[in-house]
């Protein structure tokens, strides 16, 4: 039995609209039981991008009895021999039933 997944898409560019490259890091924080009693482990998914934009088809939230995501972008910049690693976005949400976009997602309160 295929569980409903919906896309999550995301944009990742500057201020001035130029898209950078990163990691995408999608962190399901609990485990969870989907109403058709698939068991969802809490897991950790990595996605590299180079053109500012991803997609990743997630489980909503409802359907795991509201379990929660981690969402982290980062990026990386080399200089000089060092490589330094930069966390651009680091939020806990809920996905919602329908495809979305990270800008459309609101972050809980810590």
């Amino acid at each position: 039995m295929n569980e409903t997944t919906v896309k999550l898409t995301v944009d990742s560019v500057w201020q001035d609209g130029t898209p950078f490259s990163g990691l995408l890091e999608v962190t399901l924080l609990e485990l969870g039981t989907t109403e058709n009693n698939l068991i969802a482990p809490k897991r950790q998914q990595e996605i590299y991008f180079e053109d500012g934009r991803v997609e990743i088809n997630l489980v909503p939230s409802s359907a795991m009895n509201g379990a929660k995501y981690r969402i982290r972008i980062i990026t990386t910049a080399v200089a000089g021999g060092y490589k330094s690693k930069t966390i651009l976005y680091d939020k806990i949400v809920s996905i919602p039933d329908s495809d979305c976009s990270l800008h459309d997602l609101v972050a809980d309160e810590d």
